[in-house]
């Protein structure tokens, strides 16, 4: 497929510190060696020369003009700028504001020891995210192999199990606000979920609890809205985390989570800020299985999980080294 560019190109004003590299507007014109997209987010790809692609409306374009600056660093360093500046859905990445951006440039031979170092970490971060890949996909095929239910997750459509609502089956509810400073005036080893699906859901810890058990929660409001996760232990959740506490022994918490996991997303109602309220969630139906294939399943999840937790571990330790490499050279 032919290359098709935006109408428009992003600019950048580039300083360097040994030594100042600077763009004359002449450059504008020159052979383009390298291409790099700029998304309305924080997120900055490079484009190989050679490779044909197709920007969308949402997408801007950045061309390096100049031998100088290395297009991998522009990456990082365009990413690490972009970070900085909070772009976002409402802060937006637009032309004006990228051409304001000022990005350090040292000798590429500087440059080139920065990416080898980047890139060593993002390999490391990488291998992680492979590792908790193969974790989930094992779930996904234990759970298929002995429940047999994807036209259900596909469709809705199931006859093998007996169906109940999630009213049926669960007690419902909501957390509290739990604002930073709060969290700031209360710590202690008391994990806050709140509607971020990072880190397990964590927004901090407190001195008390207000659940203490085995539940499900999940995110009410934005742009992750329906994600599921089962929790069991002391916790507290903020207002946009819902809440499910079995009523009695018919469904294995584990199962319960893993499945609404596959399906609620398809619940959240899209008008303005993405919603999945308590009420939608109760009206959901799903087939409940003979508990004991439940239960072989859930002790499945635990055996695998430990390994996974292990790996998200290992993955966020890189991913501090890699944000402290990046604020020593970038910012």
């Amino acid at each position: 497929a032919p290359f098709l560019c935006s109408k428009h190109y992003f600019l950048m004003r580039i300083t360097g510190v040994s030594p100042t590299v600077t763009l004359p507007d002449s450059l504008i014109s020159s052979l383009i060696s390298s291409m790099l997209e700029i998304t309305t987010g924080v997120r900055v790809d490079l484009v190989p020369a050679g490779v044909p692609f197709y920007p969308t409306d949402h997408c801007g374009v950045l061309r390096i003009k100049t031998e100088k600056i290395l297009p991998e660093y522009m990456m990082y360093a365009l990413q690490a700028e972009g970070e900085y500046e909070r772009f976002s859905r409402n802060n937006r990445a637009s032309a004006q504001r990228i051409r304001s951006l000022v990005v350090q440039a040292p000798e590429t031979k500087i440059q080139k020891n920065i990416i080898d170092e980047l890139k060593a970490l993002d390999d490391k971060i990488n291998g992680q995210n492979a590792e908790i890949e193969k974790y989930e996909n094992s779930i996904r095929t234990k759970f298929d192999q002995i429940f047999h239910l994807e036209e259900f997750i596909s469709d809705g459509v199931f006859s093998k199990y007996e169906g109940y609502s999630v009213e049926d089956l669960c007690i419902d509810g909501r957390g509290r606000v739990i604002n930073q400073q709060y969290i700031e005036n209360h710590k202690g080893p008391y994990p806050v979920y709140s509607s971020q699906t990072t880190n397990d859901g964590i927004f901090g810890s407190i001195d008390t609890f207000d659940f203490d058990g085995e539940y499900i929660t999940w995110t009410t409001d934005g742009a992750k809205a329906g994600t599921v996760f089962y929790r069991n232990g002391k916790f507290n959740c903020t207002n946009v985390c819902g809440t499910l506490k079995a009523k009695n022994d018919k469904v294995n918490m584990r199962y319960l989570a893993y499945l609404l996991n596959r399906i609620a997303y398809k619940f959240v109602s899209r008008v303005g800020n993405n919603k999945l309220m308590n009420d939608a969630m109760k009206k959901i139906v799903v087939p409940v299985p003979k508990r004991q294939l439940q239960d072989e399943f859930a002790d499945f999840v635990q055996s695998v999980e430990k390994s996974k937790f292990e790996c998200i571990g290992k993955k966020e330790k890189f991913e501090i080294e890699k944000d402290t490499f990046v604020h020593k050279y970038f910012r």
